[in-house]
């Protein structure tokens, strides 16, 4: 499997069932036929599968596209305070998790109806920068 190519580094893939994205300094997200558009203003940080679905980052906002019809359902200018810099799907309880520089993490909750996640509530955990969130399915 290839993709096409990037203009910049590659900064964040992920891999599922049967594809695979990769985010880059480039501000593109891009799977092996596609490049969904429009690209964010800056470098993609990172970006997380929900079903059909990719949420990206980028700055202090979270896109959400869909896979199927390659267009963006959600657009959150502001997700965070400070530069994004980790997302993880918790799929037992439909939950999108951001950590960013600043040390806080926030909870998203995944709608089915509209297929699109709203906040839930933040804490902070450190007084620095969350690197990266993982989760344990």
């Amino acid at each position: 499997m290839s993709c096409i190519g990037h203009a910049a580094p590659v900064q964040s893939i992920v891999y599922g069932e049967d594809v695979m994205v990769t985010g880059s300094r480039d501000r593109r997200i891009n799977l092996p036929i596609q490049t969904l558009c429009p690209p964010h203003y800056d470098a993609v940080s990172s970006m997380a599968l929900w079903n059909k679905n990719i949420f990206s980052a980028c700055g202090v906002s979270t896109k959400l596209w869909s896979l199927e019809n390659y267009t963006n359902i959600q657009s959150i200018d502001g997700a965070q305070t400070n530069p994004i810099t980790s997302l993880v799907w918790l799929p037992q309880n439909r939950s999108l998790l951001s950590g960013c520089k600043g040390g806080e993490l926030k909870v998203w909750a995944g709608t089915t109806k509209s297929n699109k996640i709203q906040f839930i509530g933040s804490v902070t955990v450190s007084k620095y920068a969350i690197n990266s969130v993982a989760a344990n399915s």
